[in-house]
């Protein structure tokens, strides 16, 4: 173990470094490291998807009243106090979720947790959205991280929040009972086509336009209950909306499931997540997200071998990254975002509820929670985070946040980067004229700014 090691593991694995952490180095960083792939629980969520939903139903409600109501003015203020309530409760829970990233023993989980997220992205494009987002990560991505993946893609899959964002809640059978009856084709493909280009498979790894549409049809029926009086509110099998009969996805014969069952497309998302694609595609994201936009070969085939052998045990594969000897390399290959330098920031300071807070904050960087725009999410490349307006931006926001933390600078830089830190910083960091500059150079140094 080199005297790099474990700053590395908090900084390239973790959400950088800080003074509680920096004593568990003694047990060793891979050691360290791997102990931390267990359960990863988001404390007290202050929301739910069931809560969401409910939320929903019942804001649609008032408003469809409010506007066949003639007091239309004391109507619509109470109509928006409502929304207004929602969605901050909403906002609460993204708030929560970034502060447990800041202050966990689990670093290397809320980073997973950060990753996966990305990878299944939804963006709160609308009302809908902006209610039930959060809910997602918590809910069907942080319960499996330390499980198999199939589990995780069949649980992000069901959720409301995804069925909402890739509009299925809607996908009909054209064969169907409800099909039949409306004599219209009512298939949506968006969830089933990102499932294969970006969910599992990847873009360009041989699936036809059939193979959509069989998956597609797979997941007719798979829609959100609670909409009327006595239904379950949440994922809801719709049978009289899914396309009957056998499917055929990349080969493979998938026959109807029994009445009221939505087991043949689960059958088909645990196919498709134990597929040998399926690991090279997350099996390269993971590489590059962890250690260099352009990850070793030998590294992203050493994980993938590990995903196939434990059929995408997410703990097994995750191991195979941290005991890769590609994985430990003294320079720095990736460029934080703007979440990660946020939250090494206010790890290393001893920061907490920041002014702006973290999601205003996040904002200001270019990367607010749930704002990619597209299933593909946020970008994983150094290129697309260090513009000149980018950079201009981080030195504004530095400079502020400088002037809220107590320790003094040279402190947070030893807790941050220890070994790492360069000598020529470490010099203007103390020649500088106050030490809210001194804490901005540090944060903007090409040592903070990589991982």
């Amino acid at each position: 173990m080199s005297k790099f090691d474990s700053y590395i593991a908090f900084t390239r694995f973790g959400n950088g470094a800080s003074p509680e952490l920096a004593k568990l180095s003694e047990v060793g960083t891979q050691t360290w490291l791997i102990s931390q792939l267990t359960k990863y629980e988001i404390l007290a969520p202050k929301l739910t998807s069931e809560q969401a939903l409910t939320n929903i139903f019942l804001y649609r409600k008032e408003k469809r009243r409010v506007d066949q109501s003639p007091d239309t003015n004391e109507a619509q203020q109470t109509l928006k106090e409502t929304r207004r309530s929602l969605l901050t409760r909403s906002h609460q829970l993204t708030e929560q979720v970034l502060l447990q990233s800041i202050h966990t023993e689990q670093p290397i989980q809320a980073r997973l947790l950060d990753f996966f997220s990305n990878h299944f992205s939804v963006s709160n494009s609308n009302f809908n959205m902006r209610s039930i987002a959060p809910t997602l990560e918590v809910e069907a991505i942080a319960p499996h991280l330390d499980g198999f993946f199939s589990d995780m893609l069949v649980s992000v899959t069901k959720h409301p929040a995804m069925l909402y964002y890739l509009n299925n809640e809607n996908s009909i059978g054209a064969n169907s009972k409800i099909g039949l009856r409306r004599k219209t084709r009512g298939i949506n493909e968006n969830l089933g086509r990102e499932i294969l280009e970006l969910h599992t498979l990847g873009v360009n790894s041989g699936y036809s336009q059939k193979d959509v549409q069989a998956l597609s049809k797979g997941l007719t029926g798979w829609t959100i209950g609670g909409k009327k009086q006595g239904e379950h509110i949440g994922f809801m099998f719709r049978a009289n909306a899914h396309e009957p009969d056998e499917q055929t996805l990349l080969g493979v014969r998938y026959p109807e499931a029994r009445r009221n069952s939505p087991q043949q497309a689960i059958d088909m998302l645990i196919d498709l997540a134990q597929n040998k694609k399926t690991a090279m595609h997350l099996s390269y994201k993971l590489a590059k997200h962890f250690i260099s936009d352009n990850p070793p070969q030998k590294l992203v085939q050493a994980m993938s071998a590990s995903w196939m052998k434990s059929k995408g045990h997410i703990p097994t594969v995750m191991k195979a990254l941290i005991e890769h000897p590609e994985s430990w390399s003294v320079n720095a290959q990736k460029f934080k975002t703007p979440r990660e330098f946020v939250i090494s920031i206010c790890r290393a300071s001893q920061l907490g509820n920041i002014k702006p807070e973290l999601v205003k904050t996040l904002e200001i960087l270019g990367q607010a929670p749930f704002s990619s725009g597209s299933p593909a999410g946020f970008s994983d490349n150094a290129k697309d985070w260090a513009s000149a307006s980018s950079i201009m931006n981080r030195i504004e926001w530095a400079e502020h946040i400088a002037g809220q933390v107590k320790l003094p600078p040279i402190e947070v830089a030893k807790i941050a980067l220890g070994n790492l830190l360069q000598v020529n910083t470490e010099k203007q960091i103390a020649r500088a004229e106050s030490k809210r500059q001194s804490l901005a150079m540090l944060f903007m140094s090409p040592e903070f700014l990589r991982r």
